[in-house]
């Protein structure tokens, strides 16, 4: 479990959370978002997900056709997991917001950057993108891709720049050391980190991988917190 925003001096990676209409955006600054990632192929099924635990769940990873430049999906029956996501999570609580999430180490560097680079591969992803997220029920996206120069950074700015009823709504970062991630969480340490989150008025707290909290445990003690 990840604090949003955490300051580290080895790497960032921006995590731009992007909402399909300004009015889903958090007003209460009293609300913790407590999100929350489930990835296809998870040794868990979206069922299995105790949704109630959560504000925001976001589903990943949808990729880039390196040729189109549009939304795809790395295997065909994949679709059908996103698809039914936003149904089945709501089942448990129907107050959960959804977001599809872009990139990791699915999508090609190249691709992304090629993409982020030429406008009208933009303009591919941007309108897969919203009408995938709308059609399975989605209300936001989430870019997780890490630009490792200026110019992919500047370009990653210009994208969100993603017109009327999108709002760009914050980023939130992460650590790694190298290709890893080290880490413990227990109980306390969760309880602590949760409770430090708040203390500096951060937005909330994400679970890097739902499906790693065996019985929900850390989650309800993140949520009691």
């Amino acid at each position: 479990m990840q604090i949003s925003r955490m300051a580290s001096k080895i790497i960032f990676v921006a995590l731009y959370i992007i909402y399909l209409s300004s009015e889903l955006r958090p007003v209460n600054p009293e609300t913790l978002i407590r999100a929350g990632y489930w990835s296809v192929g998870s040794k868990i099924t979206s069922s299995d997900i105790n949704s109630a635990l959560f504000t925001h769940l976001i589903c990943s990873y949808a990729v880039i056709d390196s040729t189109s430049y549009r939304i795809a999906f790395s295997q065909p029956s994949d679709e059908t997991l996103f698809s039914t996501f936003t149904q089945t999570v709501r089942q448990k609580n129907p107050s959960v917001t959804t977001l599809l999430s872009i990139g990791n180490a699915v999508t090609n560097y190249s691709d992304f950057a090629s993409m982020v680079s030429n406008p009208s591969y933009r303009k591919s992803f941007i309108d897969s993108s919203i009408k995938i997220a709308r059609l399975y029920g989605f209300q936001g996206l989430d870019l997780n891709w890490a630009p490792n120069n200026s110019s992919d950074m500047f370009n990653m700015g210009v994208l969100k720049q993603y017109g009327p009823n999108v709002d760009v709504m914050y980023n939130a970062t992460y650590c790694t050391i190298g290709t890893s991630w080290i880490g413990f969480d227990d109980v306390e340490a969760i309880r602590a980190k949760v409770s430090y989150a708040k203390e500096k008025g951060q937005l909330g707290y994400y679970v890097r991988q739902v499906a790693d909290d065996n019985d929900w445990v850390l989650s309800q003690a993140a949520g009691t917190q």
